[in-house]
């Protein structure tokens, strides 16, 4: 594990390997985290995550769910809602968006607080869903270039539940981006058609807008 890994976070679980699952898994896995992932099964799941995320463990959800630190949903928004989230027995990181351009911004999609009414006793955060998995893999900094004073990229962070919002914050943390815990309220600003985002923003600068 590196240096700046929350020690009560060591696995992350990543639930859908596309593109944006797929770039979330090479930050972690760069940030030294165990992963695991699980998808729709296909002929070349295991080929394409052995080559994209060569140290990552393929499971079902119900491994994936009762062993990770941190479940990761990079999945269609309106596809969360099938799963049992009441089987995670860490904290669940929301990454989706409803999204008109992919069919996901419908009567079935889902916000992070339909979920939580739907599941009470899981611990949700909404957070990494304002930034394309191009930019995850360009815009994360190592502890080394931390340590040398690279910007940071600020990430939002967003949860009514004190716990989640922590576990999330320190996350993303480690992921290389600087956490910015925003209120729940302005969470559609943040969204593909609100003006937050996929913005370049430093902490300081997130704050400011987040006020105005």
């Amino acid at each position: 594990m590196n240096a700046t890994t929350p020690p009560d976070i060591q696995t992350i679980g990543i639930v859908g390997v596309g593109k944006l699952g797929s770039a979330l898994g090479q930050v972690a896995a760069a940030a030294g985290f165990k992963i695991l992932t699980t998808s729709r099964p296909g002929p070349m799941r295991e080929a394409i995550i052995s080559t994209v995320l060569p140290t990552a463990t393929v499971v079902d959800y119900e491994e994936l769910a009762s062993l990770a630190d941190v479940v990761i949903f990079a999945i269609p928004n309106t596809q969360v809602a099938n799963f049992d989230l009441s089987k995670v027995r860490g904290t669940i990181i929301d990454a989706t968006n409803p999204w008109e351009a992919t069919g996901t911004d419908s009567a079935e999609s889902v916000t992070t607080a339909d979920l939580a009414k739907r599941f009470p006793g899981a611990h949700i955060a909404k957070t990494l869903n304002h930034v394309s998995y191009e930019e995850l893999l360009s815009d994360y900094r190592t502890p080394e270039e931390i340590a040398e004073g690279a910007p940071r990229r600020a990430i939002a962070v967003m949860s009514t539940d004190p716990a989640a919002l922590e576990a999330a914050r320190a996350t993303v943390e480690a992921f290389g981006f600087e956490p910015v815990p925003v209120d729940v309220s302005v969470g559609k600003r943040f969204r593909p058609d609100g003006d937050l985002f996929g913005v370049w923003l430093s902490a300081d600068q997130m704050r400011q807008a987040v006020e105005e």
